[in-house]
């Protein structure tokens, strides 16, 4: 049976998992199913109800496959109650190693664009990731997660700046 894309719907369960398993082992380009988060957002890309599918399509494939796009899922982490998120962050954390440098930038590129919610998301998957970090990288990165739970800059640049400026040039 061939599937197309708007079976990838959370409306069906049992016929997105079909859907799901086609596309996995399909020819249809990675880059169709992270649609969603470029220009133009149009239907049904656009649409949240797919996402869950992307997601495990993607994932499903494996780190080979997707290989070309890897530093693409991580644009999931602009919105953690996106669906899908949760299948790419579990996809990320058992693959950490190999996604360890996409996330260093994409924090510095969040950091740089001063996008709070994403440079959060992405700190806190910073604490999940990288084992190399110092217990006072770590204290300080959780008083920064801390600070910044009110979800704005406020005086962040004079604070952390200085702090941020070194890690984030490193990264």
């Amino acid at each position: 049976m061939k599937y197309n894309f708007s079976d990838l719907s959370d409306n069906d369960t049992v016929k997105r998992e079909r859907a799901v398993k086609y596309f996995i082992f399909s020819d249809v380009p990675n880059a169709e199913f992270l649609k969603q988060f470029f220009s133009p957002y149009a239907p049904p890309y656009s649409l949240k109800e797919y996402w869950e599918g992307c997601a495990q399509v993607l994932c499903g494939r494996g780190l080979v496959a997707i290989e070309s796009c890897l530093n693409d899922l991580l644009l999931w982490w602009q919105d953690k109650n996106w669906p899908g998120f949760f299948t790419v962050e579990n996809f990320v954390l058992e693959n950490k190693v190999v996604f360890l440098s996409f996330i260093k930038g994409r924090l510095r590129e969040a950091y740089n664009e001063k996008d709070i919610g994403r440079f959060k998301n992405l700190l806190e998957l910073l604490l999940k990731t990288d084992s190399n970090l110092t217990k006072k990288q770590i204290r300080e990165y959780e008083a920064i997660l801390d600070y910044l739970e009110d979800d704005c800059w406020k005086d962040f640049e004079t604070k952390f700046a200085p702090l941020l400026t070194h890690y984030v040039e490193t990264f």
